[in-house]
């Protein structure tokens, strides 16, 4: 009795000593991304957790029960990140109008940031706002990991209730893609909102951003409704409050503490949070709930097993360090030590923002995928509903992604010359509108201060191409792409063939679908003066300022 006494007592040090260095990994890696130019996400948190699994004796059951959640989340970012792009408007007023409804004229946001913010100095409350919302992931695989050490059948019912969150989340960004107050005050539909998290993150040293798979997924400016950042909070203490009892009722304070601080920091309407708080209440129930209340037979399902011959298995236990081992050297790969960039702090994965005196820029190259900063969707989205913004480079050649969302695809390099030929042209429409893009622009010139904090070469000249649709005000867009223009480049001298006053281009048509406009009749001929040269015949190819070629 003595013995397995003295078994269990030590059985128990170990599982708190794990658990203990594992929350301290947590805390400390989340630390480090934030003042290092990153976020604290999945594919931070979670590998490493593997070195503790394996310390308890349950590495294999780690790989199988936490892989997936892994995996699943990040495939939800990546479909969220789709869920704009499914054609649907986006609604400003609508959640403007149910603010301004519930709280008699008066908008929160704009209500607390008069009071409360100061953009000369940020609060210790700035500073607490701002890590509370980044701890989005991190309480999230903090509860997960606690209860998979007490049971993996409870581990897998939590996994289940996280992802019904998740996808029903999903649900409402697709069907109704909405406006967050900082991007309504973008637009000038309600006074300017800061976005207090990244104003108070940029008050940090500045540093060359670092990230994993999670950080290359296109982000979503419209995914208000519901709001997860309240939505998941409120999950977690409901189903604390459900399995250890009434003595954790005070843990409900957080997700309303997460409400006000998303609510201040510009990222949600009230009503967005109030939305949150019902989709965890039907995820909870739907998970927790209605199966302990429905006579329905509920079997039990087999829990993932490593069921391998004992060779084999040998084999596969011994691999584990050496994955452990390799997933710590490939997060520790990416964590490198601080580089000045230009900017006024680090670049917050899915939290960038035109701030200061500059916007920031995160140039991609195209074939890696699309930028992580919505400077250009923070410019473009509130007038048209499609878009893609690339850089080329004159000089090397290369191509970048200057926008988090890409609706169409890039040009190709072999029409470089062609496009560089045809610049500038002010925003006017595409010839080929079969290809998605029914407006372009495109301007050579040297990188702006936005674009040399980016890093890129300053003595190299630069190709910009922007390409739009569903464009519902021509004039407004086209103002919007002047002011991408000038934050991204420093346009060239005119032409000789400008300044010697070539006539201006035809004006915009007011409605789409777009047409290339008429060709003007020749002028009268004086007979004396000798006639004129005829202008170069352009192939449709040549005027494509985004887009894919024909082959």
């Amino acid at each position: 009795m003595r013995l397995a006494r003295a078994a269990l007592h030590r059985q128990l040090l170990l599982r708190a000593g794990a658990l203990a260095g594992a929350f301290l990994y947590l805390i400390a890696i989340s630390a480090y991304l934030l003042t290092h130019g990153g976020w604290p996400t999945p594919d931070y948190l979670i590998p490493p957790l593997l070195l503790f699994a394996i310390a308890l004796g349950r590495g294999w059951p780690f790989v199988l029960d936490w892989g997936p959640f892994l995996v699943l989340v990040l495939s939800w970012q990546a479909t969220a990140g789709l869920a704009d792009q499914l054609g649907r408007p986006v609604h400003v007023m609508g959640p403007l109008r149910a603010e301004r409804w519930l709280f008699r004229g008066t908008i929160p946001t704009v209500w607390l940031q008069d009071r409360l913010f100061d953009p000369t100095r940020a609060h210790w409350y700035d500073w607490a706002a701002t890590l509370q919302h980044a701890l989005h992931f991190v309480l999230p695989v903090a509860l997960g990991l606690v209860l998979w050490l007490r049971s993996r059948r409870l581990y897998w019912r939590y996994l289940a209730t996280v992802l019904v969150l998740f996808y029903l989340g999903f649900a409402g960004y697709a069907l109704y893609p909405a406006a967050p107050p900082w991007l309504a005050g973008l637009q000038g539909v309600i006074p300017p909102v800061h976005r207090v998290a990244v104003e108070t993150l940029l008050r940090l040293p500045a540093s060359t951003p670092v990230g994993l798979a999670y950080n290359h997924m296109n982000p979503n400016p419209v995914a208000a409704i519901p709001s997860l950042h309240a939505a998941l909070p409120l999950l977690l203490a409901l189903l604390v409050v459900h399995l250890w009892g009434r003595r954790t009722l005070p843990v409900l304070l957080y997700p309303l503490t997460m409400g006000f601080n998303l609510v201040y920091l510009g990222e949600h309407y009230v009503v967005d949070v109030l939305a949150g708080y019902a989709t965890a209440v039907v995820a909870y129930l739907v998970a927790w709930v209605l199966p302990a209340r429905l006579p329905l037979p509920r079997p039990a399902l087999p829990l993932p097993s490593l069921a391998l011959p004992r060779p084999l298995r040998l084999a596969a236990d011994g691999a584990l360090p050496v994955l452990a081992v390799a997933s710590v050297l490939v997060i520790a790969a990416t964590l490198r030590p601080s580089r000045p960039t230009g900017h006024a702090g680090p670049v917050v994965p899915g939290l960038q923002v035109q701030a200061g005196q500059g916007g920031v820029l995160d140039p991609v190259p195209c074939d890696q995928g699309t930028s992580t900063s919505l400077t250009a969707g923070n410019i473009l989205l509130p007038v048209t509903g499609r878009y893609a913004v690339f850089l080329f480079d004159l000089d090397e050649p290369a191509c970048y992604s200057l926008s988090a969302n890409a609706s169409f695809s890039a040009p190709r390099m072999r029409r470089l010359t062609a496009l560089a030929a045809r610049a500038p042209v002010r925003l006017a429409p595409f010839p080929r509108p079969e290809r998605g893009v029914e407006y372009y622009a495109l301007r050579i010139g040297r990188p702006a201060p936005a674009l040399l904090a980016a890093g890129l070469p300053a003595d190299h000249r630069y190709l910009l191409s922007v390409g739009l649709a569903d464009v519902a005000d021509l004039e407004a867009a086209a103002r919007a792409v002047d002011e991408l223009e000038a934050l991204v480049l420093i346009p060239e001298p005119p032409t000789p063939a400008a300044e010697a006053g070539e006539p201006e281009p035809p004006p915009l048509p007011m409605r789409p679908p777009p047409v290339l406009s008429p060709v003007p009749p020749p002028p009268t001929l004086d007979p004396v003066a000798a006639p004129p040269e005829p202008a170069p015949t352009l192939e449709p190819a040549d005027t494509a300022g985004t887009g894919e070629d024909e082959e």
